[in-house]
């Protein structure tokens, strides 16, 4: 604040001076020790710059009289700070907190398999998002974990921003389908993977359409491997599990001078 006073000298002369006083005010800083999304207790730093500091009251009602103080709180909320010095003037500060979170989060998962392996696809969502998935002791990010080995079961830990998990059991899907196709002469060599459920029997075309079983382009055997003679040109197979369900097509190309050599028993 300013004070004027006014002097005036012997010869009646009136002199005005000003002078300038100024006053600490208090000043309140409050900081969390965190705004990262977190699901445990935070604390609220305070610090207090005032040279004629008193004390200070905590959203708790307590008052203490140190003015570096950390306060621990355990839900969302506004916390207010009073603080009080000893010429009896009041400082109020408050801070919001938003960044603790305790809802679990939610999410499904498939095993499924193709010819490279296995893959389970997690389907999760949480209200803060999600942060990764665990299985088998490895972290992964992607939604789609791909693995080398065929897998009939799987235990996936879903964990959001905050940490908060949830473990799911994948359901797997009964799956049947071409592991490998190859070809030696016109004699083609198909190994099949079956998942769940017992192989019944493989379905063979030149064109994409897949025969019925009674036109002679199926093998009704429950072996994982056949042999089969055919023609040049390109080859459609399919294989079929016991329960009606058929893979996805997988073909080769028998080129026309690999023709059916003989000599003897034996084939090329």
């Amino acid at each position: 604040y300013s004070l004027v006073y006014s002097l005036v000298d012997q010869n009646g002369i009136t002199v005005t001076a000003t002078r300038i006083i100024t006053v600490m005010d208090t000043e309140i800083s409050l900081t969390l020790s965190t705004t990262e999304w977190t699901n445990v207790k935070l604390k609220i730093n305070i610090k207090i710059e005032d040279e004629y500091f008193d004390y200070l009251v905590l959203p708790n009602g307590e008052m203490i009289t140190e003015s570096t103080y950390s306060f621990d709180i355990y839900e969302n909320g506004v916390y207010t700070f009073k603080t009080y010095n000893k010429k009896g003037m009041e400082k109020i500060e408050t801070i919001k907190v938003t960044n603790i979170d305790k809802e679990v989060p939610n999410g499904s998962c498939v095993v499924d398999q193709n010819e490279n392996g296995s893959y389970i696809t997690i389907k999760a969502t949480d209200n803060i998002g999600i942060k990764k998935y665990e299985y088998n002791g490895k972290n992964y990010t992607n939604n789609t974990i791909n693995l080398t080995s065929y897998i009939e079961n799987a235990n996936i830990v879903i964990y959001d921003k905050a940490n908060n998990t949830k473990k799911i059991t994948c359901t797997v899907a009964p799956k049947v389908f071409i592991k490998e196709i190859k070809k030696d002469g016109v004699i083609i060599t198909v190994k099949a993977q079956k998942i769940n459920n017992e192989i019944a029997g493989y379905y063979f075309s030149y064109t994409n359409k897949r025969p019925d079983k009674n036109s002679g382009g199926y093998i009704k055997t429950n072996k994982e491997q056949v042999d089969v003679v055919r023609l040049p040109g390109t080859t459609y197979v399919w294989v079929e599990d016991t329960v009606g369900k058929i893979s996805s097509p997988k073909t080769i190309k028998i080129a026309t001078d690999e023709i059916l050599i003989t000599t003897g028993s034996e084939y090329k």
